[in-house]
């Protein structure tokens, strides 16, 4: 997971690829601080890895929600 002011760049993820690949991630996450960044990163070179750009207020929500969720059943 990464936490980014600026545009993610496919330089900036290269750390992050690398241990998807040597762990077998198929999913990694850089939290955006701007609202209105949230999607998929493409064009992901020689990898299976997925990187999906999410809005920290929106990763807040969902963590809040997923422990509410947890606490009723």
């Amino acid at each position: 997971m990464k936490y980014r002011a600026q545009h993610t760049g496919l330089r900036d993820l290269k750390g992050l690829l690398e241990l998807c690949q040597q762990k077998s991630i198929d999913r990694g996450y850089v939290v955006t601080k701007s609202l209105d960044d949230f999607g998929t990163i493409p064009d992901l070179p020689d990898t299976n890895t997925r990187i999906l750009r999410i809005p920290a207020p929106l990763l807040c929500y969902w963590m809040g929600e997923s422990e509410l969720t947890l606490e009723q059943q």
